[in-house]
């Protein structure tokens, strides 16, 4: 459901992360589980990977989606996700995907 109510609806659908031109390398439109998981940050120094299965505070886009400037490793502040947007997503969308992420970022 954190597909359907979260990355397709905000990440994919503004064409961000679509199939087309992904920002970041990240597709987020097929093999969203793999992609998230998989993913290698590009546009931070960070040593976090994106998403850290039981470790939200160790994923890098729990930093993206809860904190209006986050910082990586080197102190630089990045824009939030979603990126332009005037807030950040809605706390229970952000509750949604941390609990995803300390349940083990399971694929179903």
């Amino acid at each position: 459901s954190i597909d359907a109510t979260v990355f397709q609806g905000t990440c994919s659908f503004s064409a961000c992360h679509d199939s087309q031109a992904p920002a970041a390398g990240l597709d987020l439109t097929q093999n969203l589980h793999a992609n998230l998981l998989g993913h290698r940050v590009l546009m931070a120094q960070t040593s976090m990977p994106l998403v850290r299965p039981g470790d939200p505070d160790g994923s890098w886009l729990m930093q993206l989606i809860s904190k209006c400037e986050p910082r990586d490793d080197a102190g630089t502040v990045h824009a939030h996700m979603p990126r332009n947007g005037q807030t950040l997503l809605d706390p229970a969308v952000v509750a949604k995907i941390r609990a995803w992420i300390e349940a083990g970022a399971k694929d179903d």
